[in-house]
């Protein structure tokens, strides 16, 4: 059932779109896509109240693994990958590697997430409230709120986590 729903989900994206299916994330509950900058993300994440969300965050204070969710070197802790999956948000990991990518002086960023009217910001600053890039989005389907990201950008290690894994 789960694969006919993919695939029926698949050939109605327009053609010009790049579909990821990260390979760590088995899709055995519900097929998603999640739009954001032109990439489709096929997830099996399952709708869950703000509540159930920011309880579910609580519970990471470090990481038993890293996760791959890009292609490039920049590397999730547990935290960020249940982020990612359960807010159909790999397209904010995708966009913040892509900024720890532009950037290799800067060995800590803090990426502060604030999400309201289904509009986003994001600010990166260097760990002291200086402002490196601000990036707006006009539309999220993210839940309300603000959520922040620590990030190691250093050349051996490169990894989003969240405040409570640092």
């Amino acid at each position: 059932m789960i694969v006919e729903e993919l695939i029926a989900t698949l050939n109605k994206l327009p053609k010009n779109l790049t579909v990821v299916m990260p390979d760590m994330i088995p899709i055995t509950k519900a097929v998603k896509a999640d739009y954001g900058n032109g990439v489709v993300v096929i997830t099996d994440a399952e709708e869950m109240t703000i509540e159930e969300f920011k309880e579910g965050l609580e519970k990471f204070t470090g990481t038993e693994q890293y996760h791959k969710l890009t292609d490039n070197f920049v590397l999730a802790t547990d935290g960020v990958e249940y982020f990612c999956r359960n807010a159909s948000a790999y397209w904010l990991f995708s966009d913040m590697s892509a900024f720890v990518m532009g950037n290799p002086d800067k060995h800590f960023i803090v990426a502060t997430v604030n999400v309201k009217d289904e509009k986003c910001e994001v600010v990166y600053d260097d760990g002291d409230y200086n402002v490196l890039f601000t990036q707006h989005y006009e539309y999220t389907d993210l839940f309300e709120g603000e959520w922040q990201f620590f990030i190691s950008n250093y050349p051996s290690e490169k990894v989003i986590m969240l405040p409570s894994e640092y």
